[in-house]
């Protein structure tokens, strides 16, 4: 028997076992969620940026086709663009793959098409470890240069290094 996803919520529905749903914040939860919203904390992060006085803050995500936490964050960023009468600019945004290598070339890359660019929010602490290895490769101060922000909270971020 074939089970839409909808089908199996029913079942376990029915079953009356207790589920919490992590990870994501579903619009019909079966039972119970602890989560957030990927949406809001992207808009937060982004406020958060422009309140530290960063004017041209590019976004890096995971591709978006097939990823509905990218997309989100990617709403996200829109959204605190938005709040803060910041225009889109399509050239300020930046989909790649994962690992550490696509967040040490999406700084590059950012950093040679918009040499302007003052903070660049990683939707991912992957993305932006490998972004603060290539900045201190090549010399660029963090934050001094560039600003690095991540999303995920990751460990291995307690024991990185900031330049100044």
């Amino acid at each position: 028997m074939y089970l839409t996803a909808g089908g199996l919520d029913h079942l376990i529905k029915r079953a009356g076992v207790p589920v919490i749903e992590t990870g994501d914040m579903p619009t019909d939860p079966i039972d119970m969620e602890v989560s957030y919203s990927n949406i809001h904390a992207a808009k937060a992060m982004t406020l958060h940026l422009g309140a530290l006085g960063y004017q041209r803050i590019d976004f890096v995500s995971l591709y978006t086709r097939n990823n509905r936490r990218a997309r989100e964050h990617l709403r996200g960023y829109h959204a605190g663009l938005k709040a803060m009468n910041r225009k889109r600019d399509p050239l300020r945004v930046m989909e790649v793959g994962s690992g550490l290598k696509s967040g040490a070339t999406a700084i590059v890359e950012m950093m040679q098409h918009a040499s302007e660019v003052d903070a660049i929010f990683f939707a991912g602490d992957v993305l932006a470890i490998g972004a603060l290895l290539e900045a201190q490769r090549r010399d660029w101060a963090v934050p001094g240069r560039i600003a690095i922000a991540g999303f995920d909270d990751l460990d291995i971020l307690q024991h990185t290094s900031r330049q100044h």
